[in-house]
Protein backbone atom coordinates (compact mmCIF):
# COMPACT_ATOMS: atom_id res chain seq x y z
CA UNK A 1 0.00 0.00 0.00
CA UNK A 2 1.75 3.34 -0.72
CA UNK A 3 1.69 6.45 1.48
CA UNK A 4 -0.62 7.80 -0.78
CA UNK A 5 -3.72 5.58 -0.14
CA UNK A 6 -2.53 5.18 3.96
CA UNK A 7 -3.52 9.01 4.05
CA UNK A 8 -6.40 9.10 2.22
CA UNK A 9 -7.83 6.61 4.44
CA UNK A 10 -6.90 8.40 7.38
CA UNK A 11 -8.97 10.82 9.37
CA UNK A 12 -9.55 13.93 9.09
CA UNK A 13 -7.45 15.59 11.92
CA UNK A 14 -4.53 13.14 11.03
CA UNK A 15 -5.06 14.33 7.40
CA UNK A 16 -4.74 17.79 8.53
CA UNK A 17 -1.56 17.41 11.21
CA UNK A 18 0.22 15.34 8.71
CA UNK A 19 -0.19 17.28 5.56
CA UNK A 20 1.04 20.48 8.19
CA UNK A 21 4.09 18.34 8.45
CA UNK A 22 4.63 17.89 4.70
CA UNK A 23 4.27 21.22 3.56
CA UNK A 24 6.48 22.67 6.24
CA UNK A 25 9.07 19.92 5.17
CA UNK A 26 8.49 20.55 1.48
CA UNK A 27 9.04 24.12 2.51
CA UNK A 28 12.38 23.35 4.04
CA UNK A 29 13.57 21.03 1.27
CA UNK A 30 13.22 23.41 -1.53
CA UNK A 31 14.60 26.29 0.43
CA UNK A 32 17.42 24.36 1.02
CA UNK A 33 17.89 23.07 -2.34
CA UNK A 34 17.57 26.48 -3.90
CA UNK A 35 19.84 28.18 -0.87
CA UNK A 36 22.52 25.68 -0.85
CA UNK A 37 25.55 25.03 -2.85
CA UNK A 38 26.17 22.37 -5.22
CA UNK A 39 28.26 20.50 -3.33
CA UNK A 40 27.40 18.40 0.18
CA UNK A 41 27.83 19.54 3.37
CA UNK A 42 29.88 16.91 5.03
CA UNK A 43 32.24 15.56 2.08
CA UNK A 44 31.68 17.99 -0.68
CA UNK A 45 30.66 16.14 -2.91
CA UNK A 46 29.15 18.02 -6.74
CA UNK A 47 25.56 17.28 -6.88
CA UNK A 48 26.18 17.91 -10.71
CA UNK A 49 27.17 14.61 -11.12
CA UNK A 50 24.54 11.78 -12.01
CA UNK A 51 25.75 9.58 -9.58
CA UNK A 52 25.36 11.95 -6.33
CA UNK A 53 22.08 11.99 -4.80
CA UNK A 54 21.18 15.07 -2.64
CA UNK A 55 18.74 15.33 0.53
CA UNK A 56 18.45 18.02 2.90
CA UNK A 57 18.73 17.43 6.63
CA UNK A 58 16.32 16.81 8.41
CA UNK A 59 17.97 18.64 11.77
CA UNK A 60 20.08 21.59 9.61
CA UNK A 61 17.99 21.50 6.15
CA UNK A 62 21.36 21.96 4.62
CA UNK A 63 22.23 19.53 1.44
CA UNK A 64 24.14 16.22 2.27
CA UNK A 65 25.01 13.43 0.39
CA UNK A 66 23.72 10.11 0.99
CA UNK A 67 27.32 8.41 1.42
CA UNK A 68 27.27 11.45 4.50
CA UNK A 69 24.05 10.68 6.03
CA UNK A 70 22.00 8.58 7.32
CA UNK A 71 18.57 7.32 7.76
CA UNK A 72 16.49 8.08 10.28
CA UNK A 73 13.74 6.21 11.55
CA UNK A 74 10.28 7.32 11.27
CA UNK A 75 6.92 7.03 9.06
CA UNK A 76 8.62 9.13 6.42
CA UNK A 77 12.03 8.66 4.78
CA UNK A 78 13.70 11.31 6.15
CA UNK A 79 18.25 10.92 6.36
CA UNK A 80 20.25 13.39 9.12
CA UNK A 81 23.98 14.32 7.71
CA UNK A 82 27.12 13.36 9.54
CA UNK A 83 27.78 16.27 11.41
CA UNK A 84 24.23 16.38 13.36
CA UNK A 85 24.23 12.81 14.17
CA UNK A 86 27.43 13.25 15.46
CA UNK A 87 26.44 16.42 17.85
CA UNK A 88 22.57 14.57 18.25
CA UNK A 89 25.12 11.42 19.34
CA UNK A 90 27.98 13.47 21.37
CA UNK A 91 24.63 15.74 22.73
CA UNK A 92 23.20 12.14 24.01
CA UNK A 93 26.51 11.01 25.56
CA UNK A 94 26.76 14.48 27.61
CA UNK A 95 23.69 13.98 28.83
CA UNK A 96 23.71 10.88 29.79
CA UNK A 97 27.06 11.47 30.97
CA UNK A 98 25.57 14.45 33.00
CA UNK A 99 22.99 11.93 34.10
CA UNK A 100 25.55 9.09 35.26
CA UNK A 101 27.32 11.84 36.89
CA UNK A 102 24.23 12.81 38.87
CA UNK A 103 23.56 9.58 39.86
CA UNK A 104 26.98 9.06 40.79
CA UNK A 105 27.35 12.29 42.85
CA UNK A 106 23.88 11.14 44.75
CA UNK A 107 25.33 8.07 45.53
CA UNK A 108 28.86 9.62 46.75
CA UNK A 109 26.31 12.17 48.88
CA UNK A 110 24.44 8.97 50.16
CA UNK A 111 27.83 6.82 50.42
CA UNK A 112 29.18 9.70 52.28
CA UNK A 113 26.10 10.35 54.85
CA UNK A 114 26.29 6.19 55.31
CA UNK A 115 30.23 6.82 55.90
CA UNK A 116 29.61 9.51 58.89
CA UNK A 117 26.82 7.50 60.60
CA UNK A 118 29.10 4.78 60.14
CA UNK A 119 31.73 6.43 61.58
CA UNK A 120 29.62 7.84 64.48
CA UNK A 121 28.77 3.68 65.28
CA UNK A 122 32.24 2.96 65.01
CA UNK A 123 33.36 5.53 67.56
CA UNK A 124 30.42 4.95 69.80
CA UNK A 125 31.56 1.06 69.87
CA UNK A 126 35.28 2.13 69.97
CA UNK A 127 33.74 3.90 73.74
CA UNK A 128 32.23 0.72 74.07
CA UNK A 129 35.29 -1.05 73.51
CA UNK A 130 37.36 0.46 75.41
CA UNK A 131 35.39 0.87 78.13
CA UNK A 132 34.42 -3.10 78.20
CA UNK A 133 38.81 -3.06 78.00
CA UNK A 134 38.43 -1.31 80.93
CA UNK A 135 36.39 -2.98 82.69
CA UNK A 136 37.74 -6.32 81.53
CA UNK A 137 40.73 -5.62 83.15
CA UNK A 138 39.06 -4.50 86.45
CA UNK A 139 37.35 -7.63 86.73
CA UNK A 140 40.79 -9.62 85.53
CA UNK A 141 42.44 -8.22 88.24
CA UNK A 142 39.75 -8.76 91.01
CA UNK A 143 39.39 -12.27 89.73
CA UNK A 144 43.34 -12.63 90.56
CA UNK A 145 42.97 -11.29 93.97
CA UNK A 146 39.74 -13.48 94.40
CA UNK A 147 41.63 -16.18 92.98
CA UNK A 148 44.75 -15.82 95.29
CA UNK A 149 42.47 -15.52 98.62
CA UNK A 150 40.45 -18.49 97.29
CA UNK A 151 43.94 -20.13 96.93
CA UNK A 152 44.79 -19.39 100.39
CA UNK A 153 41.55 -20.76 101.68
CA UNK A 154 41.73 -23.77 99.73
CA UNK A 155 44.95 -24.48 101.37
CA UNK A 156 43.87 -24.01 105.23
CA UNK A 157 40.72 -26.24 104.52
CA UNK A 158 43.34 -28.63 103.22
CA UNK A 159 45.49 -28.30 106.26
CA UNK A 160 42.38 -28.51 108.12
CA UNK A 161 40.75 -31.49 106.66
CA UNK A 162 44.22 -33.39 107.15
CA UNK A 163 43.95 -32.75 110.78
CA UNK A 164 40.34 -33.88 110.76
CA UNK A 165 41.52 -36.64 108.76
CA UNK A 166 44.36 -37.30 111.58
CA UNK A 167 41.61 -36.93 114.65
CA UNK A 168 39.30 -39.25 113.14
CA UNK A 169 42.16 -42.17 112.00
CA UNK A 170 42.90 -41.93 115.84
CA UNK A 171 39.35 -41.57 117.17
CA UNK A 172 38.49 -44.39 114.65
CA UNK A 173 41.55 -46.40 116.04
CA UNK A 174 40.35 -45.96 120.04
CA UNK A 175 37.14 -46.67 119.45
CA UNK A 176 38.58 -49.91 117.40
CA UNK A 177 40.20 -50.67 120.67
CA UNK A 178 37.26 -49.13 122.96
CA UNK A 179 35.01 -52.20 120.80
CA UNK A 180 37.34 -54.44 121.58
CA UNK A 181 37.55 -53.84 125.41
CA UNK A 182 34.02 -53.37 125.64
CA UNK A 183 33.69 -56.86 124.19
CA UNK A 184 35.74 -58.31 126.30
CA UNK A 185 34.21 -56.86 129.22
CA UNK A 186 30.70 -57.88 128.30
CA UNK A 187 31.94 -61.30 128.24
CA UNK A 188 33.56 -60.45 131.41
CA UNK A 189 30.23 -59.28 132.33
CA UNK A 190 28.00 -61.90 131.21
CA UNK A 191 29.98 -64.51 132.85
CA UNK A 192 30.10 -62.31 136.05
CA UNK A 193 26.00 -62.28 135.44
CA UNK A 194 26.21 -65.81 135.78
CA UNK A 195 28.25 -66.21 138.59
CA UNK A 196 26.30 -63.51 140.37
CA UNK A 197 23.35 -65.22 140.04
CA UNK A 198 24.73 -68.44 141.19
CA UNK A 199 25.72 -66.65 143.99
CA UNK A 200 22.45 -65.24 144.84
CA UNK A 201 20.64 -68.75 144.11
CA UNK A 202 22.97 -69.87 146.87
CA UNK A 203 22.58 -66.99 148.77
CA UNK A 204 19.01 -67.54 148.93
CA UNK A 205 19.48 -71.04 149.36
CA UNK A 206 21.94 -70.30 152.39
CA UNK A 207 19.13 -67.63 153.73
CA UNK A 208 16.75 -70.01 153.51
CA UNK A 209 18.69 -72.89 155.83
CA UNK A 210 19.71 -69.94 157.84
CA UNK A 211 15.98 -68.62 158.09
CA UNK A 212 15.15 -72.26 158.88
CA UNK A 213 17.82 -72.60 161.07
CA UNK A 214 16.92 -69.53 163.04
CA UNK A 215 13.32 -70.57 163.05
CA UNK A 216 14.41 -73.83 164.83
CA UNK A 217 17.21 -72.56 166.91
CA UNK A 218 14.65 -70.11 168.04
CA UNK A 219 12.00 -73.23 168.94
CA UNK A 220 15.17 -74.53 170.66
CA UNK A 221 15.55 -71.54 172.79
CA UNK A 222 12.14 -71.37 173.56
CA UNK A 223 11.57 -74.96 174.64
CA UNK A 224 15.20 -75.00 176.03
CA UNK A 225 13.90 -71.79 178.57
CA UNK A 226 10.96 -73.30 178.76
CA UNK A 227 11.57 -76.81 179.83
CA UNK A 228 14.94 -77.51 180.21
CA UNK A 229 17.23 -76.19 182.87
CA UNK A 230 20.48 -74.87 181.99
CA UNK A 231 22.57 -77.28 184.19
CA UNK A 232 21.13 -79.95 181.80
CA UNK A 233 22.20 -78.59 179.13
CA UNK A 234 25.57 -77.56 180.31
CA UNK A 235 25.75 -81.59 180.79
CA UNK A 236 24.92 -82.52 177.82
CA UNK A 237 27.18 -80.04 175.74
CA UNK A 238 30.61 -80.68 175.46
CA UNK A 239 33.17 -77.36 176.22
CA UNK A 240 33.46 -76.72 172.33
CA UNK A 241 29.89 -76.48 172.09
CA UNK A 242 29.19 -75.28 175.44
CA UNK A 243 31.34 -72.24 174.64
CA UNK A 244 29.11 -71.47 171.46
CA UNK A 245 26.39 -71.54 173.09
CA UNK A 246 27.74 -69.21 176.35
CA UNK A 247 28.46 -66.76 173.75
CA UNK A 248 25.61 -66.86 171.01
CA UNK A 249 23.29 -67.49 174.28
CA UNK A 250 24.63 -65.10 176.82
CA UNK A 251 21.31 -63.90 178.78
CA UNK A 252 20.99 -67.17 179.24
CA UNK A 253 24.12 -68.48 180.96
CA UNK A 254 24.36 -64.63 183.00
CA UNK A 255 23.56 -65.85 186.29
CA UNK A 256 24.57 -69.44 186.50
CA UNK A 257 28.57 -70.13 188.10
CA UNK A 258 30.69 -72.08 185.76
CA UNK A 259 32.07 -75.24 187.30
CA UNK A 260 35.43 -76.13 187.99
CA UNK A 261 35.80 -78.15 185.21
CA UNK A 262 34.49 -75.20 182.95
CA UNK A 263 37.00 -72.80 184.27
CA UNK A 264 39.80 -75.42 182.93
CA UNK A 265 41.16 -74.00 179.95
CA UNK A 266 41.13 -76.55 177.24
CA UNK A 267 43.62 -78.50 176.30
CA UNK A 268 46.19 -77.61 173.80
CA UNK A 269 45.16 -81.05 171.97
CA UNK A 270 41.58 -80.28 171.98
CA UNK A 271 42.29 -76.76 170.65
CA UNK A 272 44.14 -78.36 168.10
CA UNK A 273 41.56 -81.08 167.06
CA UNK A 274 38.88 -78.56 168.01
CA UNK A 275 36.64 -81.71 167.72
CA UNK A 276 32.88 -81.59 169.04
CA UNK A 277 32.66 -84.84 171.11
CA UNK A 278 28.64 -84.21 171.94
CA UNK A 279 27.75 -83.99 167.98
CA UNK A 280 25.17 -81.07 168.79
CA UNK A 281 26.60 -78.67 166.53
Amino acid sequence: MSKFATFFKSDSENKESKLAAFSQKSTKFFSAMLDSKDTCRVGGCNFKLISVNKFACSSCSQAVCKEHSSEVAGEESQRICDFCRDDKIRAEKESKTLEFKENLFQEIRVLQEDRVSKTREVSKLGSKIRKLENEYKENQTKFSVEQEEMKEKLEKQRLLLAEIEAEYREIKMQLEVTQITEGKASIKLDRANKTLGALKVEVQTLEGEQSDKQSALDELKKTASNNVPIKMIKESLCKLCLMKVSLTHAIMFKNIVPTADEKKPQSQDDMKRNICTCEVY
